[in-house]
């Protein structure tokens, strides 16, 4: 059960990361954040080693995070 929550959460992160890259016109500099190969049944290449040291971050600038934010919450009818 705990596995299949982590998964969601990785699933989550990279639907982030295919946002990120629409919006940075296809910028693949967001995959360096996939690139990890531990567990990535679970953890879709986001982690090289078990812990928080082996997290890789997702690689976007505070701008480009921020257009992605305000994409998304105009999609949830908040503009």
């Amino acid at each position: 059960h705990c596995m299949r929550v982590v998964r969601k959460w990785h699933e989550a992160r990279s639907d982030l990361e295919e946002k990120i890259m629409n919006v940075t016109g296809g910028d693949e500099k967001v995959l360096e954040g996939r690139s990890g190969g531990y567990n990535k049944d679970v953890f879709m290449g986001h982690c090289t080693e078990d812990g928080q040291d082996g997290y890789l971050p997702i690689v976007a600038s505070k701008e480009v995070m921020a257009k992605v934010a305000r994409e998304i919450w105009d999609a949830w009818g908040n503009k």
